[in-house]
């Protein structure tokens, strides 16, 4: 709902996604559950900027855009990251923006995605969104594995590689 002397663009109660920051008078804009002046982080209800908020467009469920920020942050990883098709990737963390990253590589046509995780949970999770290698960062390094899976291990190889 509308606190007050606010104009009302929306009913009550309808499903809305906005971006995670709040106008404080004296700060200027504030992130969202990260800062104590806009406090709300993992709340079932927290206080928005109506100008920054707009209805769920076409009866999209509460869960799936749940997922709106999350996998926004992924495609602009993936987009700003240029990986080529044949060139692995490596995702270290399996969160939610993690595990975004993952699907987004993969509609990218990223052929080997690497996830690593310290939760099993999390890497399995990983696995259904497509990684192809799972690795846990207790037994092994993500990037211990780069020349098997087509990467450079360090500058000099690459220089010496492209001299050969």
């Amino acid at each position: 709902d509308y606190g007050p002397k606010t104009r009302r663009k929306l009913k009550a109660d309808t499903l809305v996604c906005a971006m995670p920051l709040l106008n404080v008078d004296s700060l200027g804009y504030a992130p969202t559950g990260l800062s104590p002046s806009a406090s709300g982080g993992y709340a079932e209800q927290v206080l928005v900027q109506s100008s920054l908020m707009f209805e769920v467009p076409n009866g999209l469920d509460a869960d799936s855009a749940a997922l709106t920020e999350p996998m926004a942050v992924a495609l602009h990883a993936v987009r700003r990251s240029r990986i080529k098709k044949n060139e692995p990737a490596i995702v270290v963390g399996c969160g939610p923006v993690g595990l975004g990253v993952i699907i987004m590589l993969k509609a990218a046509g990223v052929k080997t995605v690497v996830a690593s995780d310290f939760s099993p949970n999390r890497r399995r999770l990983a696995e259904l969104c497509g990684a192809d290698v799972l690795i846990d960062p207790k037994q092994q390094s993500p990037f211990s594995s780069w020349k098997e899976l087509g990467l450079l291990g360090n500058v000099s190889e690459a220089i010496n590689m492209g001299m050969g």
